[in-house]
């Protein structure tokens, strides 16, 4: 399923990419479908101002039709709110936690014998301990568990705080498509920034892959399909940018 949303992405991405370069390019009074989609590497009669426009005008309407598809998909399924205050836990299939018997709805109270009092704290707690046994004490019906999961490379049980559901009005609609792109991107950055240097506790690389393995965790109603679908095309915005560059048009020979 996650191949036909990178399908659709890939297949927006390159609609708004050409169809924004060829209304620009006929504005600028250029003909022929090479001249007019910028495949062509000189345009003779073109100042640099049309010919930098022309470069951006791609990527800008990547950026929208990524962040209307964002925007959209939220107002469908709601804006998802992560309960990080009562440190209960959703559990990740498969993961540490999942193994060592960590359950949906257990209360995190310590680790390794120091409390926890919020979800910044249990990720730093978890994330010294790549690779080895982590003594956790959760409340589960009414009593405690102790429970010894064992992080992975990267400092990660794989767990979440529980998420709800709530509206957005239409004002906040206006800014995710606005923001909702960038938060994407600046999210990848810091994943991948972290990753090269390897900083303790950082968090797991962002790959498209494990988007799609969120997207499965997620409920799969139709306003979560279209938000995945606009998270992916804002992901491979510095991809459409480059093709941007790659065919910016030269201006007339000297």
């Amino acid at each position: 399923m996650t191949a036909l949303y990178v399908a659709l992405a890939l297949s927006l991405n390159a609609f708004a990419f050409f169809g924004a370069r060829y209304a620009v390019g006929r504005r600028s009074g250029l003909s022929g479908l090479a001249e007019t989609l910028g495949m062509r590497v000189r345009w003779p009669r073109a100042s640099l101002v049309e010919r930098l426009v022309f470069t951006g005008v791609g990527p800008a309407a990547c950026y929208l039709v990524a962040g209307t598809l964002i925007a959209a998909g939220t107002g469908l399924a709601g804006k998802s709110v992560a309960d990080e205050q009562s440190l209960r836990v959703v559990v990740w299939p498969d993961g540490p936690a999942a193994r060592a018997g960590l359950r949906d709805g257990d209360r995190v109270e310590s680790v390794d014998g120091a409390p926890v009092t919020d979800w910044d704290g249990l990720k730093r707690a978890i994330g010294a301990h790549r690779g080895e046994p982590v003594t956790v004490v959760v409340v589960r019906d009414g009593r405690e568990v102790v429970l010894t999961p064992t992080a992975d490379a990267s400092g990660k049980i794989h767990v979440g705080p529980p998420i709800e559901r709530v509206s957005i009005g239409a004002l906040e609609a206006a800014t995710l498509v606005l923001v909702g792109p960038a938060k994407v991107l600046a999210g990848a950055a810091r994943s991948w920034l972290a990753y090269i240097l390897r900083a303790p506790g950082a968090p797991e690389l962002t790959t498209s892959a494990q988007m799609g393995n969120l997207f499965e965790l997620a409920s799969a109603r139709f306003g979560d399909e279209v938000s995945f679908i606009g998270s992916l095309n804002a992901y491979y915005l510095w991809v459409v940018a480059l093709l941007a560059l790659l065919f910016f048009p030269r201006g007339p020979a000297a």
